[in-house]
């Protein structure tokens, strides 16, 4: 543990230099140092949520490094970037006690995108993105369905998450990468509202996963690509579906995974964002961050108390440095907007968002080029992907959640932060 302390306070030190305040009393001002407390960078993120949208409130995909900086709507909007963000805002409401203005707006959108007799997601159909019903799209709205849900108690976003898990499994025709990628958003399910065949359905695809069509090698290894988001999500939802039937050999399997995946990175924080990749410079991915400290705390509130130093480096090290807030490199453009794109102050509404490559020393790793889309899209260099917008506040949660509780008269503490409790 002593190891652990060292590195805990160097960064708290970086942290707290960042964040000095002035003392108003006395002649002379001295800096007060602010104690490490996730709410305050949570608050920060409020500015990402309710400006990196349009005036109708959807948010943009694609931040690109353009002369002025641009953002620009594109097909993950509908349902992966608005699903991951309307969650980060209830996440955000609970740890910090205020409501985005957005919340609700997001909430009515994406009740309003499913198809009426499948449940399923639909992509609107624009010059940018197909009326479908995408697998990815779907896996993260059932999730951000499930946590309005588990927050309101809603019968009517009970009867969507149903109708959507009923119809679920038309979409699992594809990789056996995206089929796994519904694991969790389906535990979650199981959680919060019993309903059993998202059990099957879990149970289904963790067996494709792991036996009939497996993802990791028998010595415990990613088998097809390393995509640190992609495999990690796959490996939360397994441990969830591990713990919730009881199969101590599946969790197992998923605790030397996970030990795998840490061997990765580095002992203060950084995850690669790809395993493998060949002349790659390594860039971090925040979506890869969340479900790394996902994977971990559920390790470590099942048996394994010797992650906790794990999620504590990579909170401190990692995320805290990967949320936006200089943007001087981002020129500002004046522009009016268009229906995909906007340059107007785009730096300034990127703050508190996440960086989608990240390095150990800067918050883009490497220019990066867009390589799908029409031609108004590709070769721009990319400054931020945004589904990382909602995963870095989803992160934080996790983290602040299961610092410390009180629970039943015990009060349990696992990482050295600050946090109110009831």
């Amino acid at each position: 543990m002593r190891r652990h302390w060292v590195l805990l306070t160097v960064a708290a030190t970086h942290v707290a230099g960042v964040g000095m305040a002035l003392c108003q009393e006395g002649a002379a001002t001295q800096p007060v140092p602010q104690t490490f407390a996730i709410e305050t960078y949570v608050a920060r993120a409020y500015n990402y949520l309710e400006n990196m949208v349009d005036r109708d409130g959807r948010p943009y995909f694609d931040i690109f490094w353009t002369d002025p900086a641009e953002a620009a709507h594109d097909w993950p909007d509908f349902g992966d970037v608005m699903s991951r963000q309307w969650q980060a805002a209830i996440m955000a409401r609970h740890l910090t006690g205020k409501e985005a203005h957005i919340e609700k707006l997001w909430a009515k959108k994406i009740l309003s995108y499913p198809d009426p007799k499948t449940g399923l997601l639909m992509r609107q159909k624009t010059t940018f993105s197909e009326h479908v019903a995408d697998p990815d799209d779907q896996a993260l709205v059932l999730y951000a369905l499930v946590t309005a849900y588990a927050d309101t108690k809603d019968p009517t976003l009970r009867d969507a998450i149903c109708k959507m898990v009923d119809h679920l499994p038309a979409t699992y025709k594809r990789d056996a990468w995206i089929r796994g990628f519904h694991i969790k958003g389906l535990m979650t399910c199981v959680r919060h509202t019993g309903y059993k065949p998202a059990l099957d359905q879990a149970g289904m695809l963790v067996k494709l996963a792991f036996e009939e069509n497996p993802l990791f090698t028998p010595d415990n290894t990613f088998r097809h690509g390393g995509h640190m988001h992609g495999n990690l999500r796959i490996l939360v939802g397994a441990a969830d579906y591990a713990l919730y039937v009881k199969d101590p050999v599946l969790f197992s399997r998923v605790d030397a995974l996970y030990r795998y995946v840490r061997s990765t990175g580095t002992r203060f924080g950084f995850l690669p964002e790809v395993i493998g990749r060949k002349g790659d410079v390594v860039s971090c991915e925040t979506c890869a961050l969340m479900d790394f400290l996902g994977l971990a705390v559920t390790l470590a509130n099942n048996g394994h108390p010797e992650y906790w130093g794990d999620v504590e480096r990579m909170l401190r090290n990692q995320l805290v440095e990967s949320q936006v807030s200089d943007v001087s490199w981002l020129r500002p453009g004046s522009k009016p907007d268009t229906g995909q794109f906007t340059w107007r102050d785009v730096g300034a509404r990127m703050v508190g968002g996440y960086a989608g490559w990240s390095s150990p020393t800067h918050i883009l790793a490497a220019k990066e080029e867009l390589h799908w889309g029409g031609p108004e899209l590709r070769g721009k260099t990319r400054a931020f992907q945004n589904c990382c917008g909602g995963s870095g506040t989803h992160a934080f949660f996790i983290a602040w959640k299961n610092a410390s509780r009180f629970d039943g008269g015990t009060l349990s503490v696992h990482l050295h932060i600050d946090k109110l409790l009831p």
